[in-house]
């Protein structure tokens, strides 16, 4: 949901307190999925497999032809997934002959697993730390800081959130979203157009 003018006004009033934060996600590592022509991304793992998927789309029917990474070929003769037995250093090039569909490419590793890699969306959050000192049986403690997170976007609970924290001196911080309560904005028609995440 879209912050309204009024909800802006409401939100500036913390605006020294905002800070720029990173929602992170781990993707399965695809190369390409789209129909024809096929442009690879350049982003790869170390050392790789290819996995190929097609299917059928609306207007892009014809699942029967070759698939050519260097000098291995996969054969389509019906939607499937294959993969390459050629373990990968460096993005292969890849020639399509005949197939006209929705085309998948995605990195696996060299045992066949899936791989995955990071990807981080921006948002803009208020943030509220909390300090506690936690003692052990022996008397010893450390100090914790859990974290109530305030913003507008809609975040699952479980979500990895990364951000540069200025109550400690810049130190990067890296903490996991435990619960979700939404503020009722009583000036606007009682909406919840906020959210705090409490994280640790």
């Amino acid at each position: 949901m879209a912050m309204t003018p009024l909800d802006k006004i409401f939100f500036n009033e913390f605006k020294t307190g905002v800070i720029n934060a990173h929602w992170v996600n781990k993707d399965r590592w695809i190369l390409f999925s789209g129909t024809r022509p096929v442009v690879l991304s350049s982003d790869v793992p170390p050392e790789f497999r290819i996995a190929v998927t097609t299917e059928p789309v609306p207007g892009h029917t014809i699942t029967s032809g070759t698939i050519a990474f260097d000098n291995e070929s996969l054969t389509f003769t019906q939607p499937a997934r294959l993969a390459t037995r050629s373990v990968f250093m460096s993005l292969p090039e890849v020639h399509i002959d005949e197939l006209d569909c929705m085309v998948t490419i995605e990195c696996i590793s060299p045992e066949g697993a899936p791989l995955y890699r990071e990807t981080l969306k921006p948002f803009e959050m208020i943030c509220f730390p909390r300090t506690r000192i936690l003692r052990d049986q022996s008397g010893s403690g450390y100090m914790q800081t859990d974290y109530d997170i305030y913003t507008d976007e809609v975040i699952p609970i479980g979500s990895r959130i990364r951000f540069v924290d200025p109550h400690q001196n810049g130190k990067l911080v890296e903490v996991y979203i435990k619960a979700r309560t939404s503020a009722v904005d009583l000036e606007f028609e009682n909406t919840q157009p906020f959210r705090v995440y409490n994280c640790a």
